[in-house]
């Protein structure tokens, strides 16, 4: 790794939050050496601008200095199933949490949020064994921040995935998310869902199957969407959240990228 990379001086926190009447409609964020900065902070507002929900009426910025190293880390390997849309989805999804430990109480509380027009601002966190929401405010979620990619390691994954998807931007941020939490030891497993209406491929994600992206996963068009985080039982959430909200993580390797097979060949390769 580059010593401009090793120094933790010259990263900067850049992240952007738009709104329309006071409603979340887009939203970016990375971590960046300072002669990256100024055109992030552009294309950041490109994108603000010129979402699908609306020109905002509100742009923040942030843009800070790190004053920790982060931890680099490796991205989830990735892995894109065959799916016909939103039942048979559901179906998928709860086989393969059913297969990590997520007991069906949980899986059925997590597709009710996920599956909702008014989705929380942030993650939800959900037990393993019982539908309990576990963050401690609940309209908020939990916000998953301070997350990057390496230079070298973005432009590597780019390539890769322009294979597998036209929404490049939308998979990599995604990825570098799914990444960091999986990071974390406690958490068994991500479900996820954009809110965005033109973007229907969701993802479940764990250290065991990696990234495993499920597209048609619901119709165009909607505002449905959510974020669930699968927690072992008895685990210090104050910690938790203090990781996935404060605590600097970039991807400096990138894993495999693999080919898209069916539902079935995907269970089946799990369930042995």
């Amino acid at each position: 790794m580059s010593d401009i990379l090793k120094d933790r001086n010259n990263l900067y926190s850049v992240k952007m939050r738009a709104s329309l009447n006071n409603r979340h409609i887009s939203g970016a964020e990375g971590i960046f050496i300072r002669e990256r900065v100024d055109p992030v902070v552009r294309r950041y507002i490109s994108r603000a601008i010129s979402h699908s929900k609306g020109c905002p009426d509100s742009i923040d910025l942030s843009i800070r200095e790190l004053n920790e190293d982060p931890q680099y880390i490796s991205s989830l390997p990735v892995v894109t199933v065959n799916n016909k849309g939103p039942v048979t989805s559901r179906n998928f999804i709860g086989e393969v949490l059913c297969d990590l430990g997520v007991a069906q109480t949980s899986i059925k509380e997590a597709l009710r949020i996920i599956y909702n027009d008014e989705s929380i601002r942030g993650a939800a966190l959900l037990g393993m064994e019982g539908a309990e929401r576990l963050e401690p405010d609940r309209e908020r979620g939990v916000r998953v921040s301070s997350i990057g990619i390496t230079e070298n390691a973005e432009s590597v994954l780019r390539l890769q995935l322009t294979e597998i998807s036209g929404a490049v931007d939308t998979v990599l941020e995604a990825l570098v998310l799914a990444s960091k939490v999986a990071n974390n030891s406690s958490i068994i497993a991500e479900l996820c869902i954009s809110d965005d209406p033109d973007y229907t491929t969701g993802y479940i994600s764990s250290t065991e199957y990696g990234y495993v992206r499920i597209p048609n996963i619901k119709c165009a068009g909607t505002d449905e969407g959510g974020r669930v985080f699968f927690l072992e039982d008895n685990v210090d959430i104050v910690s938790i959240i203090d990781y996935l909200e404060k605590v600097p993580v970039m991807i400096s390797d990138v894993s495999n990228i693999c080919e898209v097979i069916s539902q079935n060949e995907f269970i089946s390769s799990i369930t042995g």
